[in-house]
């Protein structure tokens, strides 16, 4: 099967992980990681697939007046921007792609993009802003998914130290009383610090936009029970708080907004930063919302137990006296 153009685009530029993340994405989350990069998302349609056709080396002219030759190279024509999901995937190249302030762009220095150098891959934009900013990671051998971990806990880390003392007690003392919730954020893969930034995230989702306003581990608790339920759905909270933490995503970033302003200010690879820790976020309530949809392992009865026993007896019985 012949892929469409914006995932052969993808393919060849060796930034799908980033490019899937983005187009399940909501409309607002893109937009919001377009700001943090200046990327402008007018004519999103137009553009994307000018810029893909582009990257690919494609004529864009040449093609359009040989729709018959378009079609047999990518197996559909991208000319329909009523169509939502071809729109999303518009966007997701332009974030990643645009000249002089997409992510691959970004992850080169001023006088390489002057130059011209050819396009990151996502693992070269990964291992650009680790080396920039000398974040802890032997990146050699490394998948994507650990290269974006290193990147994610240098961010939560870096807001964790921004936080006074008292809002770091009630934070730990939230993760402490709810015992069930972060053993499964265990299970699902995340360790101590990206367990805080997801805590951290439900604090800012309970404030609802109150984001100068006060709150305890006792507030907190009382949101997820009337938000999710947990008192009468435990086994299945991990995948309501993924649901709501994506419902309010752009508001639970609206806190950060000073720092990513800031970053506009500052050297290009600094605006990757927010942008790859909201798409390893992704990835890692994808994660969380995998874990209500796995089977559960049942305990062992004692009469299974038993049972088992008399098996494994009489087996070794025939293999003797036979």
């Amino acid at each position: 099967m012949r892929k469409a153009l914006f995932e052969t685009w993808a393919g060849q530029q060796g930034v799908l992980r980033p490019f899937q993340a983005l187009c399940e994405m909501d409309a607002a989350s893109r937009k919001q990681i377009a700001d943090m990069l200046n990327v402008n998302l007018n004519d999103a349609w137009e553009n994307g697939c000018n810029q893909a056709l582009y990257d690919l080396n494609v004529l864009v002219h040449e093609l359009r007046s040989n729709p018959e030759e378009y079609e047999q190279t990518f197996g559909e024509l991208p000319y329909d921007p009523e169509q939502s999901y071809n729109k999303d995937q518009a966007e997701a190249c332009l974030i990643i792609g645009q000249d002089r302030k997409g992510i691959q762009a970004r992850s080169h220095s001023t006088l390489k993009t002057i130059a011209g150098s050819e396009n990151h891959t996502w693992p070269e934009v990964l291992v650009s802003v680790i080396q920039e900013f000398k974040i802890e990671c032997h990146v050699a051998g490394k998948t994507e998914e650990q290269l974006e971990s290193a990147i994610f806990d240098h961010f939560a880390e870096q807001e964790w130290d921004k936080k006074g003392e008292e809002e770091r007690q009630e934070i730990e003392k939230f993760i402490n009383d709810q015992p069930e919730l972060i053993e499964k954020l265990k299970v699902a893969g995340l360790n101590t610090n990206k367990r805080r930034w997801i805590v951290n995230l439900m604090f800012q989702a309970a404030k609802q936009g109150g984001f100068n306003t006060y709150i305890t581990a006792v507030k907190v608790a009382g949101w997820m029970n009337r938000t999710i339920g947990t008192k009468v759905m435990m086994k299945t909270v991990t995948k309501g708080l993924a649901t709501v933490l994506r419902t309010v995503n752009v508001a639970l970033w609206a806190w950060l907004v000073w720092d990513v302003l800031a970053f506009f200010f500052g050297p290009s690879r600094k605006r990757l930063i927010p942008v790859i820790a909201l798409i390893h976020q992704h990835y890692l309530l994808e994660k969380i919302e995998a874990l209500d949809d796995a089977p559960e392992s049942r305990p062992v009865s004692a009469i299974q137990l038993v049972a088992g026993s008399v098996v494994a007896i009489l087996v070794i019985a025939a293999i003797f006296f036979v």
